[in-house]
């Protein structure tokens, strides 16, 4: 009874596995697709008769470029091989809040705007917050929030993209070293709501 009981649960959570699986590699392929306007991406089992056994192999094919592993992938393919099969993931079993850490870092120019515009578009039905570094991405927010350190005391702004650069910013300098320092805004963290995305600026010493 416990034997037969116990290979109906192994058979169930096989087929539960497998169907997931199926869905997130197709959906992984057309991301990827569309990410990378060409490229294409597969999802494979290492023992496809014992899908626990051996794990999964995650292989792409960059525009205009050959197949390849992921292990051999650049920083900016890799970073683009990832968000995609994040994004997959998050069709498959949607989350109500996502947490990315300067995933822009690595992409060039036309891959952020790329990216930050599948986020968005993400971001009708879901939150994402994320750490950015580059104008392309914030850019897109809708509201961008500051929090800044001045003095040894946190400040905070928050104002709309497009009065970044008409915005009057208190004059932050103080002396150091006999020199007179002044605090710049520079990077940004992007929040993503239901009704768009925040951004959350942080400041450096220049």
């Amino acid at each position: 009874m416990i034997r037969d009981q116990l290979y109906r649960v192994r058979k169930q959570r096989e087929s539960d596995f497998l169907q997931g699986f199926s869905i997130i590699a197709k959906e992984l392929k057309q991301i990827y697709r569309f990410i990378t306007n060409g490229g294409d991406a597969e999802l494979d089992l290492v023992d496809s008769l014992d899908p626990f056994s051996e794990g999964i192999e995650f292989n792409v094919r960059p525009l205009k470029k050959s197949w390849k592993n992921m292990k051999i992938l650049s920083a900016g393919e890799k970073t683009i091989s990832s968000l995609a099969l994040i994004f997959a993931l998050h069709i498959y079993k949607p989350s109500p809040l996502h947490f990315m850490d300067e995933v822009d870092a690595a992409l060039d120019l036309k891959n952020v705007v790329i990216v930050g515009e599948y986020i968005k578009q993400r971001a009708n039905n879901s939150q994402f917050f994320i750490i950015c570094l580059r104008n392309s991405m914030f850019e897109l927010a809708e509201k961008l929030y500051g929090i800044y350190k001045i003095n040894d005391t946190t400040k905070f702004i928050s104002m709309i993209p497009e009065d970044v650069n008409n915005y009057v910013f208190e004059k932050f300098s103080y002396t150091y070293g006999g020199k007179e320092c002044y605090i710049v805004l520079c990077s940004m963290t992007v929040l993503f709501y239901v009704a768009g995305w925040h951004t959350v600026i942080k400041s450096r010493l220049m």
